[in-house]
């Protein structure tokens, strides 16, 4: 029989990929290069996103980093060895079984690969924000300014998109066998 149970971090997650990235970041960018390819787009338009979306990117870039970055620690199964009835083992049995139960885990999900991988990507998503952002100071906001970024704004979305895939096939459940 498998249990599960829904931590903080899962609620965290969905805050940050469901409610931000993808029902709010996402779809206002998806709207931006569809703007952008306008023949005559509108410039307003184009700069509130570039203020008020795009530029959010950096206030939410450590929440991101520290949800991949705290998935083994909150979802392993250890955890619930803290937890009634476990909880009631001495410590150095608890600290053992943790030990094993948490390596079995990481084996049988792939966990630090899975990771691995997000944080690669969330990387690469942060790499090519700063290339834009760069540009963005240097030449300014106007449509012909942004229509020149095109391909770096698709390249964009594109990885923030992948990143928000990958991250919700993360287990969002402490499971346990």
């Amino acid at each position: 029989m498998v249990r599960r149970i829904v931590p903080g971090w899962q609620q965290r997650r969905s805050q940050f990929n469901h409610d931000w990235l993808k029902n709010e970041f996402l779809n206002n960018m998806d709207g931006f290069l569809v703007m952008l390819q306008y023949e005559k787009p509108c410039g307003e338009h184009l700069a509130t996103f570039i203020e008020n979306d795009f530029l959010s990117w950096r206030q939410h870039f450590e929440q991101g980093k520290t949800i991949i970055d705290s998935f083994e620690t909150e979802m392993t199964p250890a955890t619930l060895l803290n937890k009634r009835p476990l909880s009631a083992a001495d410590q150095s049995t608890r600290e053992l079984i943790g030990w094993v139960v948490h390596n079995l885990w990481l084996c049988r999900y792939e966990v630090k690969e899975s990771i691995s991988n997000l944080s690669d990507l969330y990387e690469k998503a942060g790499d090519i924000y700063r290339t834009i952002k760069t540009r963005l100071d240097e030449t300014g906001k106007s449509p012909v300014e942004l229509r020149k970024l095109l391909p770096e704004f698709r390249d964009f979305r594109q990885i923030c998109y992948e990143f928000s895939k990958k991250l919700s096939t993360l287990p969002s459940e402490v499971k346990y066998a």
